[in-house]
């Protein structure tokens, strides 16, 4: 009986090891999609908000850098909601890769600002 036991387990440990092989080779035959059509012609706009993201927000920009989509129409635009860290002097850094820095200023709507930043980009997208 333990001799069948014994066989029996080597057998379905042997078809395990067989299947976990044709998977391996099935995962590594798959080749990712390309993209086919080059002639991008639509403007992105990335619009964020940020406020005390000091930890975050170079990752984030450093991400949205590292895209695949032409720089020249790709916009960012982030909107600092009155950070007390270093949230917007690490978005100054981006500038010359064409980060745009809208600080919002007390006294004035929360709103106005982010309308801003929309009619920014409206704006941009349609010149």
């Amino acid at each position: 009986m333990t001799a069948l036991i014994s066989i029996l387990s080597l057998l379905l440990t042997g078809i395990y090891l067989l299947l976990i092989v044709y998977f391996i080779r099935g995962w590594a035959r798959i080749t990712p999609p390309g993209i086919y059509n080059r002639n991008f012609r639509t403007r992105v706009t990335v619009l964020i908000a940020a406020r005390n993201e000091e930890h975050i927000i170079s990752a984030t920009i450093d991400d949205i850098l590292a895209q695949d989509y032409p720089k020249d129409l790709t916009e960012i635009i982030i909107v600092d909601d009155h950070s007390s860290d270093k949230t917007a002097e690490i978005i100054r850094r981006y500038e010359k890769q064409g980060v745009i820095l809208l600080q919002m200023k007390e006294g004035q709507p929360h709103n106005s600002y982010k309308k801003k930043a929309i009619a920014m980009a409206i704006g941009h997208s349609t010149g």
